[in-house]
């Protein structure tokens, strides 16, 4: 991920004041600039350094603070583990056990739900991260990883029986990002709108990686307001909104929300997508 960071720093001495993130909670728009953000990757980088830690899980909705805390765990070659928001308590437990994850960072008024899960061995005590809204939770485990050159765990979603772990490389992610980047040459720098969870390797790597490598814009929303209404709810027209509200050239959808796209297909939605460059499919 070499070529990844030294874009970022590249962006970071050119064009300091040009914007790197934009993110948006729902009641507060955050723009992060690409000086900033190399700045809080660097102080969450210190943060992650002085707490010792191998092994961190990442707890948290769509949000700049997710992608932040990504990037300085793969700048130090900290492996990260993603928690999809949509695991069971169960298969969280599960997750943290067989990663051997010493620790969680978490929003902090998603700290409730994993506290609850009485079957995750959490401390109580709360460590503010040097990032607003960002907390770490400990782990009690006598466990440690052994995992060599990983710097991310992905997890299958469990469908068909416990999550499965898949280790990841620096140099893996690396190739992938500079595979997709050659191939974006011919177009335009645009905006890429996270509609997919972040924990999804997808859109983490296809969709936040490439962008910025590219010299994009990443924006960020609550999955809820793009329309996720639930594992089986989706309303299109939230997403169509924010579509049009951000102008962004590149989106990542699952098979059956493009095929909600294209059943609902009328002169409004064409407008609200004339942005768009291009949409990715997986899943």
């Amino acid at each position: 991920m070499e070529k990844l960071f030294k874009t970022l720093e590249n962006r970071a001495t050119h064009s300091p004041e040009k914007s790197a993130l934009i993110s948006n909670d729902g009641s507060t728009k955050n723009i992060i600039t690409n000086l900033q953000l190399l700045d809080h990757i660097t102080h969450v980088g210190s943060f992650l350094n002085k707490e010792n830690v191998k092994c961190v899980g990442l707890f948290m909705d769509n949000c700049a603070q997710w992608i932040i805390c990504d990037l300085a765990a793969a700048r130090l070659g900290i492996t990260l583990v993603p928690i999809p928001l949509f695991f069971t308590q169960s298969q969280i437990e599960h997750l943290v056990d067989s990663a051997c994850v010493e620790a969680i960072i978490t929003q902090s008024f998603m700290s409730d739900m994993l506290k609850a899960n009485q079957s995750l061995p959490i401390e109580k005590v709360e460590t503010m991260l040097p990032l607003k809204n960002a907390i770490m939770l400990r782990v009690v485990t006598d466990k440690t990883t052994h995992l060599t050159e990983c710097i991310k765990v992905t997890y299958t979603s469990g469908s068909t029986g416990d999550p499965k772990g898949v280790c990841l490389s620096a140099k893996n992610i690396g190739a992938v990002c500079e595979a997709i980047n050659i191939s974006m040459s011919s177009m335009t720098t645009t905006n890429h709108l996270c509609v997919l969870p972040l924990a999804t390797l997808l859109e983490n790597i296809a969709g936040v990686y490439a962008c910025l490598m590219h010299g994009g814009i990443v924006v960020t929303e609550p999955l809820s307001a793009l329309g996720f209404l639930s594992n089986a709810e989706f309303d299109m027209s939230k997403l169509l909104e924010k579509i049009e509200l951000y102008h962004v050239g590149s989106i990542i959808l699952l098979p059956q929300m493009l095929t909600l796209l294209v059943n609902n297909f009328n002169e409004t939605v064409l407008k609200q997508c004339s942005s768009l460059q291009f949409m990715a499919l997986g899943g």
